[in-house]
């Protein structure tokens, strides 16, 4: 990557990928998103590494999560071939679209190829009076109004 701009771009196109084989339910471009030792830690899910595994999550979780929205928020560099993003991750789910605001950390790492995630964590977001972000709640207005996560990660 030559400038900081590239960096944002291609983590952002990244993200874009991940977005696209979340909603399109394409567990095989999901898992070729990661690198083949890869880590994915989501909530209440022991650590997964490995395609394998990833696939496995995706059979019995992530299926059924009808929308992902991510937004990223800030895009860092570690050398020239590691970098990180940090943002927001909204999942759609269940018959009256129930919706569950989280943040993410993805840790990418640069291969021959191409940009591949090495670590995705996400953890949902606890509103101002401590219930978790998307309980009985239509819209994400609390994630842009009191919490403010947005705020925290801006250049």
């Amino acid at each position: 990557m030559n400038t900081e701009a590239d960096l944002t771009a291609a983590i952002q196109a990244l993200v874009g990928d991940l977005s696209a084989a979340l909603n399109n339910h394409d567990v095989a471009a999901f898992t070729a998103l990661f690198s083949e030792s890869g880590f994915l830690l989501a909530p209440s899910k022991p650590v997964i590494k490995g395609h394998a595994d990833i696939a496995t999550l995706w059979d019995n979780t992530l299926k059924n999560i009808q929308a992902f929205e991510f937004t990223v928020f800030n895009v860092k560099a570690f050398g020239a071939d590691h970098a990180r993003a940090v943002g927001r991750l909204t999942l759609r789910s269940g018959g009256q679209q129930q919706m569950i605001v989280s943040k993410y950390l993805l840790a990418a790492e640069k291969g021959d190829q191409a940009w591949k995630i090495e670590s995705f964590i996400w953890n949902r977001v606890q509103t101002q009076g401590g219930r978790q972000a998307g309980q009985g709640q239509q819209t994400d207005q609390h994630v842009d109004g009191p919490s403010r996560i947005g705020d925290l990660y801006s250049n």
